[in-house]
């Protein structure tokens, strides 16, 4: 299956999640938008951080490989934030 949301945090930026997944796990997500990130290439590991987690994981545990992956990086976020960008994909998930 596939899910989209775009949505605009507030106070912040304009942000898209792209994601598939089957059954149990998901795949080949891409979050993209307006806000910036540095290094740029920290986007590429939140996604990896996502790849194969089960859909069950929730939005905790989403947060929680986000924040490793910025954190491996010492990446800097402007305009979103990784509780957000969980939410977001969470809800993606359950549309």
């Amino acid at each position: 299956m596939h899910a989209e949301i775009t949505h605009k945090i507030p106070q912040g930026k304009l942000v898209r999640i792209s994601l598939d997944y089957d059954t149990t796990i998901l795949q080949n997500i891409k979050i993209c938008g307006d806000f910036f990130i540095h290094p740029e290439e920290t986007i590429e590991e939140m996604e990896l951080a996502l790849n194969h987690l089960p859909v069950e994981a929730g939005e905790v545990r989403i947060k929680h490989l986000l924040d490793l992956a910025v954190e491996k990086k010492h990446a800097q976020l402007i305009g979103i934030d990784t509780q957000s960008v969980a939410k977001l994909i969470h809800e993606a998930i359950l549309q």
